[in-house]
């Protein structure tokens, strides 16, 4: 019996911790985007890659022209981190505009 209660609170111990530093990132994240203004980032970023390979620009870059990005030096300074694929699969809305954001 000493055993399994041992083992529980050895279980909720965890647990707790493991709830404890989940919402220290999620507060550290909110603050974080509290602090920079809210945006919402992967739609208008797949957007934009969109946007670039419909109008045949460098998917990697941004030229005069593109939609802007969220770009947060130094921790990255290109306009898309994903694979091609989702540039691709945003292509055809793209064709729509802002209004493919919308849900």
């Amino acid at each position: 019996m000493t055993s399994s209660i041992s083992r529980r609170s050895l279980v909720l111990g965890f647990s707790s911790v493991c709830l404890f530093l989940g919402l220290i990132v999620c507060a550290s994240t909110f603050v974080h985007i509290l602090a920079q203004g809210f945006a919402a980032w992967d739609a208008p970023t797949y957007l934009a890659a969109g946007e670039r390979l419909n109008a045949g620009h460098n998917l990697y870059a941004l030229v005069a022209g593109d939609r802007p990005v969220l770009l947060d030096p130094p921790y990255w300074i290109v306009p898309l981190l994903s694979p091609p694929p989702i540039a691709v699969l945003w292509r055809p809305l793209a064709l729509l505009g802002s209004g493919s954001m919308l849900a």
